[in-house]
């Protein structure tokens, strides 16, 4: 009986330790990715290397990322630039990479781009996005 308790500890430590796909974690969640990225995120920080870049983000404003279940998104903002109110939004749909890694998002236009994720539980969303000129930022979102 002993040697059947110490094999099920060491298969649940080792369950466990295998179950983490993201670099931030968590390590286990019994809520699916999908599930768990399903919802509205909010802009909460930004940073590259050691620089907060929160506010190239929002520009002062809010930005919101929304993950429908039916695999829809919608990015809308709403801030000012250089003085001037803008507001909107881009719809399209969205998709884990083949290795779950990876947010693919495709605008109305056909567009596409990836995001590695970073950390993914039901509270946080935190993403690597490439900054167009070979180098990457954090944007960390919290659920609304």
């Amino acid at each position: 009986m002993k040697q059947l308790s110490i094999l099920f500890a060491a298969f649940a430590v080792v369950l466990l330790a295998s179950c983490g796909k993201y670099e931030d974690g968590p390590g286990f969640s019994l809520r699916s990715k999908k599930a768990r990225l399903t919802g509205t995120w909010v802009v909460e920080s930004a940073i590259q290397g050691s620089t907060d870049i929160t506010g190239d983000i929002t520009n002062g404003g809010s930005v919101e990322l929304t993950f429908d279940k039916d695999g829809l998104f919608t990015y809308a903002y709403d801030y000012v630039i250089f003085g001037v109110p803008a507001s909107g939004s881009v719809t399209g749909t969205w998709d884990f990479s083949d290795d779950k890694t990876s947010i693919v998002v495709t605008n109305g236009s056909g567009n596409s781009d990836s995001s590695k994720i970073l950390r993914l539980t039901s509270s946080e969303l935190w993403l690597e996005e490439s900054d167009g000129s070979g180098g990457t930022y954090e944007v960390h979102y919290a659920s609304k």
